[in-house]
């Protein structure tokens, strides 16, 4: 399997298993070799991961034993839902309201637009032990597996940044690495939700496109409550806020707004110093601008070189809106707003 290299030093075969097995875990794979695999880019693999391969150590996150768990870890872990989802939930409300449940049980202390800073306690929570690892996702393959192993589950992240990416400097680097890091184990914990756990571990629901657009919006709604994304103004520096305030990526930020207020027009761009700018990504209601992704990066690319405005006027749906630019200079990242003048 061209391109693939497996996470365990025993270096087991790795092979490519039906949803069915209790053992399977979830992979994320963004396209690169993806035709030895037989799957499209951007597909999940169900892979099946050998537990004797796994070589943590149990003094990962305060283990306790064989339990996997610290004592204070399995009261939390108490809190985590018995009984598996036995479907998809839909999107919006529902699954808004799974993690704005799971939030409360886990975090009653924090009020329900607090952020979440320890997301180690999520883990444990959850009978999970977090591991680092290189799974070559800088070069657009592996980022996360869940791994489920006796009674527990491994979450194993690769939240290095993309090897094309725009990010300069240890502090912006290690930013980037964290957000990765908090989104991608908050999407993994989504997917324990769809486990049997007794008498044993035991997947309830096959994996699927759904239950990935499914785990995505709900480490959303977990780092970054619709609560707070409602009253946030529908402006770029109002998203640059949430997004250093919840601890998340610009476009976390960004997705957790449009998904809370619709009607909200935002892209965010990326312009690197050599020039390829490109748009990072949009929201729905941009695609009624009647000016192009292109007249949107020639407005950030003018912007960010100080020789452009910071507004632009232009049209949506037919209305007449001004787009305004927030350029954040050391992130090379501008995010661009409709605004009604």
């Amino acid at each position: 399997m061209s391109g693939f290299t497996p996470i365990s030093r025993a270096k087991p075969r790795w092979l490519i298993e039906g949803s069915r097995s209790s053992r399977a875990c979830s992979a994320h794979w963004s396209g690169v070799s993806s035709r030895a695999f037989g799957v499209k880019p951007g597909q999940c693999l169900p892979l099946f991961c050998p537990r004797t391969t796994l070589d943590y150590g149990p003094e990962r996150m305060g283990t306790n034993g064989d339990t996997g768990v610290a004592p204070a870890a399995r009261e939390r872990r108490a809190l985590w839902p018995p009984e598996p989802l036995r479907r998809v939930p839909a999107s919006g409300q529902a699954t808004a309201q799974q993690a704005a449940r799971l939030r409360h049980a886990l975090l009653g202390e924090l009020g329900p637009a607090d952020p979440i800073r320890d997301i180690a306690a999520l883990c444990s929570a959850a009978g999970c032990r977090l591991e680092e690892k290189e799974l070559r996702g800088t070069g657009g393959g592996l980022q996360a597996l869940l791994i489920p192993v006796g009674d527990r589950f491994e979450v194993v992240v690769d939240a290095r940044p993309p090897a094309r990416g725009h990010h300069a400097g240890a502090r912006l680097q290690a930013e980037v690495h964290r957000h990765r890091l908090r989104f991608r184990v908050a999407h993994e914990l989504a997917h324990t939700l769809f486990f049997q756990r007794i008498p044993k571990l035991r997947r309830r629901v096959p994996n699927s496109l759904d239950q990935e657009r499914f785990c995505d919006e709900f480490a959303a709604e977990l780092l970054v409550p619709s609560v707070a994304a409602r009253a946030c103004r529908p402006s770029g520096p109002a998203i640059v806020a949430l997004h250093r305030r919840f601890d998340v990526s610009l476009e976390v930020a960004g997705r957790s707004v449009a998904a809370a207020q619709p009607e909200l027009a935002c892209w965010l761009a990326v312009l690197p110093r050599d020039g390829s700018g490109f748009l990072q990504w949009r929201s729905k209601a941009t695609y009624r601008h009647e000016g192009g992704p292109e007249a949107i990066l020639a407005l950030a690319a003018g912007y960010s070189a100080r020789r452009g405005a910071t507004t632009l006027a232009g049209r949506l749906g037919g209305a007449p809106i001004r787009l305004r630019v927030t350029w954040l200079a050391s992130r090379r990242q501008a995010v661009i707003v409709a605004e009604t003048p």
